[in-house]
């Protein structure tokens, strides 16, 4: 099951339709399979190597989730501020510059991370990991045009 909704993610979500429905109703449906399960699943993480990052939001001060697909850094976990390709940044990756420290959720175990961005270097060397994770990424990073989007790395701390 998990190859065949990888297959479809890759071949529906990068086209503008696929990314039109995607972006409202995966992240919708991320949260609510991962609050119904406790925290241990979402419905992307079947297919796709996903993680919940646990911010607060810089304005609201208040807590908030964001389901992200991530690719591994030795310990740390990477995650790409594509917007599917929006001309804007995500409201998470702000939410990460004005506070660093956070908490990701990954196969129901939460850790506490720190987030930094990426290095010119990194960024090179990653976005190829994260493209064959999912071919939308090429696509994201045309369609976002000037914008240079964000990679994060979130490295453990014992906090």
């Amino acid at each position: 099951m998990g190859r065949r909704l990888r297959e479809l993610a890759n071949q529906v979500g990068p086209t503008r339709v696929g990314t039109n429905v995607f972006r409202r109703v995966v992240p919708l449906a991320d949260r609510l399979v991962y609050a119904l399960s406790g925290g241990r699943h979402t419905v992307t993480g079947r297919s796709l190597p996903t993680l919940v990052l646990h911010t607060v939001g810089r304005r609201s001060g208040q807590p908030r989730e964001h389901p992200l697909l991530y690719v591994r850094e030795g310990d740390a976990y990477v995650v790409a501020g594509s917007n599917w390709g929006q001309a804007h940044h995500p409201a998470w990756t702000v939410n990460l510059l004005a506070d660093p420290d956070a908490e990701v959720a990954v196969d129901g175990d939460r850790h506490r991370v720190v987030a930094r961005l990426a290095t010119d270097e990194e960024r090179e060397r990653l976005w190829p990991r994260f493209d064959a994770a999912y071919r939308g990424f090429a696509v994201y990073r045309e369609r976002a045009g000037d914008r240079q989007i964000r990679l994060f790395l979130l490295e453990p701390t014992s906090r």
